[in-house]
Order: C-alpha cells, then structure tokens, then sequence
C-alpha cells in the first residue's frame, strides 16, 4: 500500500511518513483531537522520482545554485518544479489516492508536506514546504505533485543550502487530512522561544486559519502563562483587521468586525485548555514542543514538533 491512515501508522517511522505524519500519528493513537486524515508515504515519492528518472536532472538543476546570486536558486527552482508538474503519476496509484480520500467522507482537504528531514532538535523544515487548504477531489492528485516539487521550491532549496544538506537525500510524504473550517488558530510553546524560560508557555493566536499565521502574514495575540500554576502573567492583544476564512468552497482574506478587532482571540478558559495540553505533550515527547492547533467547535492539533535552538 502507498497510503495508510493516521490509525494504521503506529509501526511505521519518521523516515517513511515524515516528521508530521509520526507525530500525528503518535498524538492520533493517544486521543487527542486530530482531524483525520491519511499519508501517501516517502517511498512513493523516491519511487516517482526513480521510474520518471529525475534525480540527475534534479541534481544537475542544483549544483548550479549558488547562495549568493538569488537567480540561480529562483531559476533552479522553477526547472525543477516544472519537472515535477509534467510528469504523470501512474493510474493505479491515482486510484489508490482517490479511494483514500472518499474514505475520508469530506468535500476539502488539507495537503500538507511531511519531509523525512524535518522537524529534528537541530533544524526544522516546518514553514519550507507548500500547504494546500480546502483541495477538492478533482485536485488532489495534482496538489499533491506540487507539495512534492514544493521540496524543491526557493525557501527549501535555500534551507537546504544554508544547513549543508544540499548533498542529502531528502524524501517527503504527504498527509491528506480533513480540512478544518478554522474560527480561531495559532502556535504555542512549552518553553518561551525568546527568552528560554522554561517555566513559560507562549500562546500565539488569531481569527481564522492558521495559514496566515505560519506564513507571517498577520500579527497575533500573545499570552504568557505560568506553567506551574497556569495563571496568565502577561496579554498582549493586537488589533486584528483581516483573517483568511473558508470563502464558498475556497477560502481567503476576511475584514474582521470592529467589535472583536481589539478583542482577545481566545477566552481565557480556552487558553487553560491549551496551556495543559501542550505541558502533557512536553512530558510525551520528552522535551521542548511547539504546536500548530485549530479551533472550531473545540481544539483541534495540526502538529506537535521540538523546539529548535534552544
């Protein structure tokens, strides 16, 4: 099989469904709120890039970049892309695809980038990749050939690059997951990134998906809380103009109504529930964690990963 869903993953590894397809699988099996969701593993992308004999064009394209003239790496990028975007995928795997994703009982998904490299104490490729919100069954196929050649796009190719890995064999697997029609979203920490207190959680948020948040787009609300007894030390609300929202079967930029503006994203018995649930998922994974978490009718984990250079 190529896909397997998050509940038939526990014998698998972080080498064959990537770091995001491990921990949610790992956080899956354990009862936490995950949309469901399933993953087309790294050896189907090995195996596409073998049979269509693109790996030495892919090499070529990169030892042609050189960091300190952004053109090669742009001009890199888009041939190497191209390569991915042209080449069909077989029919036996579209149907395989497909069939996983009627067994999902959703109209949208999410198509969502889970790189065998990301995600270690060292470096983490989180941000890198291409996210696809509210895909289509017509287009899954297809999204998911551009989150693949999005490992090949200018950030991961310069990521690559700065972290000498550009000589690494990196694979990536694809998690399908139901798509979530976010009225709140945000990251949040076990330990302050900034200051590295470890007896502090940070808890970032804002309207809408969390899209906008991950890519920079939009400044959050930010709350400290004590981790021993839970009380919020500091509120820093910002004003919030716009959000991206599901708009019909799409989604994009939303004016927010001036009466929650300037008001808190999360109520503050919200902000509790996240504060003990990230401090549970700390003690699981035995050390520091960031996590990527949506808010519909209740919470729901996106992603669980280290906390890099601490």
């Amino acid at each position: 099989m190529n896909t397997k869903f998050l509940k038939d993953l526990k014998e698998t590894t972080s080498k064959e469904v990537g770091g995001k397809g491990y921990s949610l699988s790992k956080i899956y099996s354990l009862g936490y709120n995950v949309p469901n969701a399933f993953v087309v593993f790294s050896c189907v992308f090995d195996e596409f890039l073998i049979e269509n004999k693109l790996l030495d064009k892919i090499k070529l394209n990169l030892s042609k970049v050189n960091l300190k003239e952004p053109k090669t790496i742009k001009k890199a990028s888009d041939q190497i892309q191209e390569l991915f975007l042209k080449t069909p995928i077989s029919s036996s795997l579209k149907q395989e695809i497909i069939s996983s994703y009627k067994k999902l009982k959703t109209q949208k998904v999410a198509i969502r980038s889970s790189a065998t490299a990301e995600d270690s104490k060292k470096a983490s490729w989180a941000g890198q990749l291409d996210t696809f919100l509210y895909v289509s069954k017509k287009d899954v196929i297809e999204s998911i050939k551009k989150c693949w050649a999005s490992l090949y796009n200018e950030r991961a190719i310069y990521y690559r690059f700065l972290k000498k890995q550009d000589k690494k064999d990196i694979s990536v697997a694809v998690v399908v997951q139901k798509m979530v029609d976010s009225k709140v979203s945000g990251v949040s920490f076990s330990v302050n990134p900034v200051t590295e207190d470890k007896t502090q959680i940070i808890i970032e948020s804002a309207y809408g998906l969390g899209e906008a948040i991950v890519s920079g787009q939009i400044s959050t609300d930010c709350v400290v809380v004590s981790k021993k007894s839970l009380k919020i030390l500091e509120k820093n609300i910002v004003t919030k103009k716009r959000a991206l929202y599901k708009n019909k079967q799409k989604y994009g930029w939303k004016k927010i109504s001036s009466n929650l503006q300037k008001k808190q994203s999360l109520t503050d018995q919200q902000i509790k529930k996240i504060s003990i649930m990230i401090i549970d998922l700390e003690k699981i994974n035995k050390c520091a964690v960031d996590i990527e978490w949506t808010l519909d009718q209740k919470i729901y984990l996106l992603q669980v990963r280290p906390i890099t250079n601490l």
